[in-house]
């Protein structure tokens, strides 16, 4: 009870009647979108954005139940969830945040089923809030917007009445959240000691392997319309986790200003911190690591296209990742 009166004191908080209506946040016209072009980032932003409906209708109903539909009470819970909203699109738009779905509809191609992707990017946003707020230093108002915004994505994600497949998934999925969160800490520790060039990169790159799993469930939900065919499943989940690998270590490139500016350590920013690591040497051998299991993969022989699709669309974008790596660590 404790709970329900925490969250309804965080609404209660956010709530100004004397607030002005915000206008609709535009992240795009869906009126004008092309759909012989391949699905944008801007595409989900909009879907994402048009969510905030759902959650409105409900509200609406729920408080003329009891009585309450003053224009000004029902104009203040727009306000407060499409600005909870538009706090992870503006990260998903700057590249603050990734967003997993967008990275597996482009691998699967034609063969994602698309009747799933507002639930997968309804995971994609639940994880991307949990993951700010045990990471950022968030100020209390900003706190209240996530709390906000999780509860609405959580609703949506249960309207949605997902599969006993895609429960099973999250049930996983959450357990290697935990598992992640534990292993990295405890290789940067390691890492930290450690002086030999060799075992730093293989030690690094168990890191980012744990970190890979998150895209796990996001390429469950593209394969839940494929006959169970283990070996090419696993192979294109493979393949799939070490385009996330290499992926969060572009990331985490990109990132060393702001995580050093703001006293957040990663994996890469103890490496450019070790006087003794020739930090150039270390990216490149890290990343070839994960180009030679990928190359094995692709060689493969895949003579089905839903099979060959991901796993040759996934290694395009190890190979898009690895440039701008490549690129960024000129600088540094």
């Amino acid at each position: 009870m404790q709970r329900i009166g925490f969250l309804f004191r965080t609404m209660v908080n956010l709530f100004n009647p004397s607030q002005k209506p915000i206008s609709k946040f535009e992240v795009g016209d869906k009126s004008k979108k092309d759909y012989t072009k391949p699905l944008s980032l801007n595409d989900l932003c909009v879907t994402y954005r048009e969510s905030v409906e759902e959650n409105l209708k409900d509200i609406e109903s729920i408080l003329k139940d009891v009585g309450v539909d003053e224009p000004v009470i029902i104009s203040s819970y727009k306000n407060i969830l499409i600005s909870s909203c538009r706090n992870l699109i503006e990260k998903w738009l700057s590249k603050r945040k990734y967003t997993r779905t967008l990275f597996v509809k482009e691998a699967f191609s034609d063969f994602y089923p698309d009747k799933y992707t507002k639930i997968s990017l309804y995971i994609d946003a639940l994880i991307n809030i949990l993951d700010d707020l045990l990471d950022e230093k968030i100020g209390e108002k900003e706190k209240k917007y996530y709390i906000v915004e999780f509860l609405r994505v959580f609703a949506l994600y249960n309207q949605e009445q997902p599969s006993k497949k895609i429960q099973i998934a999250m049930g996983h999925y959450f357990n290697k959240f935990i598992a992640l969160a534990i292993a990295e800490g405890g290789y940067k520790n390691i890492i930290k000691k450690e002086i030999d060039m060799e075992k730093i990169v293989k030690y690094s790159a168990k890191s980012y392997g744990i970190r890979s799993l998150d895209i796990d469930v996001f390429n469950q939900i593209a394969l839940i319309e494929y006959k169970k065919q283990d070996k090419e499943i696993e192979k294109i989940k493979k393949i799939g986790r070490i385009f996330r690998a290499v992926n969060i270590i572009r990331k985490d490139i990109e990132d060393i200003e702001y995580d050093t500016k703001n006293n957040m350590e990663s994996i890469i920013t103890v490496i450019v911190n070790k006087k003794e690591c020739d930090f150039h040497k270390y990216v490149l051998t890290l990343i070839d690591h994960y180009i030679d299991k990928a190359r094995k993969i692709k060689l493969e022989n895949f003579t089905e296209r839903k099979f060959a699709t991901p796993i040759n669309n996934f290694y395009n974008m190890i190979e898009i990742n690895k440039k701008e790596i490549k690129k960024r660590i000129k600088f540094l």
